[in-house]
């Protein structure tokens, strides 16, 4: 009930600020907004705070209502089964019994102990009539043989009597509930006896009809409804306000509408709960047929007995009183903040004029006129208001200019520094004689391509290549022609590689080529016709009129566990070439 309210409330406002905003788009309206919430808020604190402290006293009112109810009531069914027991003991340890039961065990001939077991059953049938909550008696000799019964024992009668008189380990005992075909719950209370020096035992079967009397309207008071529920959401006492079979009138299966509702999610060992629960097609106590009624129950979990003791009432009844109120609240409130509504929106009509002169004095310079003046000056907070917007909009023209020149600047500025950044970042990765990528922007590069390709379990190659005797070349030529070399066999590279690989100048005259989706001998080809390019290269020597031929040995390696692995595995392969004889290509063995 209470999330309800509070939604209901945020919704209405919503919509009023809403219709606000729509309907008044102007000063006018918002200073109007504002002192209306100047009001509204204040009065919304006061109706929720109200709101919060009615429910709150609601709530723990039904709660001691309903848990004063719930623990008197457990103690009296306490007393009932404990009065229960008594009375059965009591019952059987009559002499009206115990003489026959005496004689029965005495008796030499079979007519003598057939006359004491009549006079057993005519007792038991007294009881039965004097006490109607005893329905059945059995008596039982030490081996769970029948002496005398009450009635005619079935084949399934008699294996639960033995099953019970097992489990009494001859001591009193009650067992569990159970449901009989009229649908009545009784439960079988042994007691042991001895008679003439013999032991037997006494099973009675008791309904627990009394329970649902226990509970009824004159204990109630002023609840509705208090009833039993078992573990498995079956009815033990009969409710009033419960659905109903349309021929017996009874619980609907013994399993009331709001049962399982009650029971999910109770924690045996915890409070007292509260729950709201609907009910369809219930029968109130007058026994007229309702439908769809909303209900407050409390229940408490009866550990000894494995019971759920319910009490409920109609929400409506219960709370009928507060609902009124919180309406009442309501309306005070609403009254109120359209009183103050219309104050205001009459005395901003004659108070914001000004305003209203100011507001199209800026639409107008937001349009981009200028020389824009507004006549009133005057002596009071408006007319300040109004000469200083003069005295702005005689400016705007100027800083408008000054401020269009200043951009212009700063955004050629910005362009510059782009400009240089994208330089500088190129010269932080790039070798500044080849162009081609430096030795650490390669490895930042092969982490890149060697973790994409363990994810993906691509495949990826590595060509280590080095120009041999290239100090042959520097210390015969100099190194302004082993720098051009250098930069000659960078362009080859380029021409021969795919632009997906990643080409590095290594160290001074090594350089390395990364290969994505390569295999070993994708990489040996590409490998192979680098070698045999540089092999056919004819380099002219500036300024002496010669040529220079060259050549590279090449160490080729392809990914398969460890970076490092990776790299050294293609450098131990260019080592052989090296090594080799210089001049081929040569592939690193796992």
């Amino acid at each position: 009930m209470r999330s309800t309210v509070i939604s209901a409330m945020r919704a209405v406002i919503a919509r009023i600020v809403l219709a606000t905003e729509i309907v008044f788009a102007n000063f006018q309206a918002k200073l109007i907004a504002l002192v209306v919430a100047s009001v509204l808020v204040p009065s919304a604190v006061m109706f929720f705070a109200t709101l919060q402290s009615t429910e709150q006293f609601q709530t723990e009112h039904i709660r001691d209502k309903f848990s004063g109810i719930l623990k008197v009531t457990r103690k009296e069914i306490n007393r009932w089964h404990k009065d229960l027991l008594l009375d059965t003991e009591r019952l059987v340890r009559s002499r009206g019994f115990l003489g026959p039961l005496e004689r029965y065990y005495t008796a030499t001939g079979k007519n003598v102990r057939k006359r004491e077991k009549v006079e057993m059953e005519k007792y038991f049938a007294i009881v039965s009539e004097k006490f109607p909550g005893f329905e059945q008696f059995v008596v039982l000799d030490p081996f769970g043989g029948v002496i005398a019964s009450s009635y005619v024992l079935s084949k399934n009668d008699r294996s639960v009597l033995d099953s019970l008189r097992v489990r009494s380990n001859k001591e009193r005992f009650m067992s569990d509930e159970s449901l009989s075909d009229t649908n009545v719950f009784y439960r079988w209370v042994l007691v042991p006896v001895e008679a003439g020096g013999w032991d037997a035992t006494v099973v009675a079967r008791v309904n627990l009809a009394g329970l649902t009397e226990l509970l009824g309207p004159d204990a109630l008071n002023p609840v509705g409804d208090l009833f039993i529920l078992d573990g498995d959401g079956r009815y033990i006492t009969q409710p009033r306000n419960a659905a109903r079979d349309e021929e017996s009138g009874a619980p609907a299966n013994m399993i009331g509408l709001m049962a399982q509702s009650v029971l999910r999610g109770s924690n045996t060992e915890g409070p007292i709960q509260i729950t709201t629960t609907t009910k369809q097609d219930f029968i109130d106590a007058r026994g007229k047929r309702e439908s769809r009624q909303r209900f407050i129950s409390s229940r408490i979990h009866l550990a000894e007995y494995d019971w759920w003791l319910v009490c409920e009432d109609l929400e409506s009844k219960v709370i009928a009183p507060v609902v009124i109120k919180k309406l009442q609240i309501m309306l005070v409130d609403f009254l109120i903040c359209a009183l103050f509504l219309f104050i205001c929106w009459k005395l901003s009509v004659y108070l914001l004029r000004p305003v209203a002169a100011l507001s199209d004095g800026a639409r107008k310079i937001n349009r981009g006129m200028v020389a824009v003046r507004i006549p009133g000056e005057g002596r009071d907070q408006i007319g300040q208001m109004i000469k200083a917007f003069n005295d702005m909009a005689e400016k705007i023209t100027l800083t408008e200019a000054k401020l269009h020149a200043t951009n212009q600047e700063i955004q050629s500025r910005n362009e510059d520094l782009e400009r240089v950044n994208n330089e500088l970042e190129r010269l932080s990765i790039t070798d500044g004689q080849t162009g081609l990528y430096n030795h650490r922007h390669f490895w930042k590069i092969m982490e890149h391509e060697v973790a994409r390709s363990s994810r993906y379990k691509g495949e990826l190659a590595l060509i280590l290549m080095d120009i041999d005797n290239f100090k042959e070349v520097n210390d015969k030529f100099g190194h302004s022609t082993g720098d051009l070399l250098i930069e000659r066999i960078g362009r080859l590279l380029r021409e021969k590689v795919r632009e997906t690989d990643a080409i590095a100048r290594y160290g001074g005259e090594e350089f390395a080529v990364l290969l994505p989706e390569t295999s070993k001998k994708g990489a040996l080809r590409v490998s192979e016709k680098v070698r045999r390019t540089i092999e056919g290269l004819v380099f002219k020597i500036p300024d002496v009129g010669l040529t220079l031929s060259v050549t590279v040995s090449v160490g080729v390696a392809v990914f398969e566990r460890s970076r490092t692995k990776f790299f050294n595995d293609a450098d131990k392969a260019l080592y052989k070439s090296k090594s080799g004889g210089k001049n081929q290509v040569t592939f690193a063995e796992v």
